[in-house]
């Protein structure tokens, strides 16, 4: 998850509460970003809201009531930049915005209002936004241009059988998809 090879190995193989503790720390500023774009590759947003939620109830290894309402703070910081940077993973998913919302008015506000407000608001106004955020528009008006179709069978296709034009557009749409995935 680390752009540093040291740094990476260090985060091979490890389960998801240490990798969202790591996330979480102040010693690893990119680490929350390097997270959030791969975590999908490893567990479902319910599974690490649920990480998140165990957390916010007992800090890990913290005893003291200051250090403990700091690493709370943390994971709100962490539940605002991931609904403001990643709102496609709540889009749609009504369990998952039931689940975000039950947290909040269960576990967080009880604990830290202004936050809880703050994400609510942050979701409030996500939703309200709708289809207008980030989504793409196409505006071609004329219709896609003819395939450049090899002249070889399938069976005998090669890459090198392909017209260039055709691979360009091809590789594309296949960029475009990937990134609008990301995005």
């Amino acid at each position: 998850l680390s752009s540093s090879s040291a740094a990476s190995d260090v985060y091979k193989r490890q389960t998801l509460p240490i990798l969202v503790e790591v996330a979480i720390s102040p010693k690893h500023p990119k680490m929350l970003d390097e997270f959030l774009l791969t975590y999908r590759s490893f567990c479902t947003s319910l599974q690490l809201l649920d990480v998140l939620e165990k957390f916010f109830k007992t800090p890990p290894g913290i005893d003291d009531e200051k250090e403990k309402t700091i690493f709370q703070l943390r994971i709100s910081s962490f539940l605002q930049r991931w609904i403001r940077s990643y709102w496609l993973d709540f889009k749609g998913d009504s369990a998952l915005l039931s689940r975000m919302d039950d947290f909040l008015d269960r576990v967080i506000r009880p604990q830290q209002s202004t936050p809880a407000g703050q994400i609510k608001k942050l979701i409030s106004t996500k939703l309200a936004e709708g289809d207008k955020s980030k989504e793409i528009k196409h505006t071609i008006t004329g219709s896609a241009p003819e395939p450049l179709l090899p002249k070889t069978s399938a069976d005998e296709f090669s890459i090198f059988d392909a017209h260039p034009m055709e691979v360009a557009r091809q590789l594309t749409l296949i960029e475009c998809y990937i990134y609008n995935k990301i995005r």
